[in-house]
């Protein structure tokens, strides 16, 4: 045998191992994809999982505002006294004196209805938290209210749709439920 047959000889025997563990390799990756399948389906299913928590703690953080801000708390007191007043006056001038307190606790409303959505927060979580403050504020300052808002002019309406649209969602779901109906309705 010469040196170029012997090299010929180690070079296919060389490409015979070279296949052979090829062959290997896919008859393993093989064996092994239903592993990979199911390993990718896990993360997934956690990754979901843990963004379905973030959008529960984000939603629970924002709904909690109304009571562990103090400014907003505040706020909210101030707003629901001059509603009370007023109707126990029947002088819808004690609301109108508060009007930017008014707008700013809507605004905080409607930063919750965007971030429904919009897929940030839960609306569930929301519905459960806030149904009645939401669809109340709503009724009192955005919709033309007699008692309240009998010129409509308390606030302008269509600068807060997406509350609007969330507070109509909540009412109808509260009377599906059987639920009472707001103090702004009866």
């Amino acid at each position: 045998m010469t040196t170029g047959e012997l090299i010929a000889l180690v070079s296919s025997i060389a490409s015979m191992i070279s296949a052979v563990a090829t062959l290997g390799l896919v008859w393993l990756t093989w064996r092994q994809l239903p592993f990979f399948r199911d390993q990718l389906a896990l993360a997934e299913q956690s990754r979901k999982e843990a963004a379905k928590l973030e959008k529960e703690r984000r939603t629970l953080d924002a709904c909690s505002k109304i009571y562990t801000d103090p400014t907003l708390f505040e706020l909210k007191k101030l707003v629901y006294s001059a509603r009370i007043d007023a109707v126990a006056k029947r002088d819808p001038s004690a609301v109108k004196a508060i009007r930017r307190d008014i707008v700013n606790l809507l605004n905080y409303f409607d930063a919750i209805a965007v971030g429904i959505e919009q897929g940030v927060y839960d609306e569930d979580i929301v519905f459960d938290l806030q149904n009645v403050s939401i669809v109340s504020s709503v009724e009192m300052f955005v919709l033309k209210n007699f008692e309240l808002n009998p010129s409509g002019d308390i606030v302008d309406p269509r600068d807060f749709l997406p509350l609007a649209r969330l507070a109509k969602k909540f009412s109808d779901r509260r009377l599906a439920l059987g639920a009472p109906v707001t103090y702004a309705t009866k």
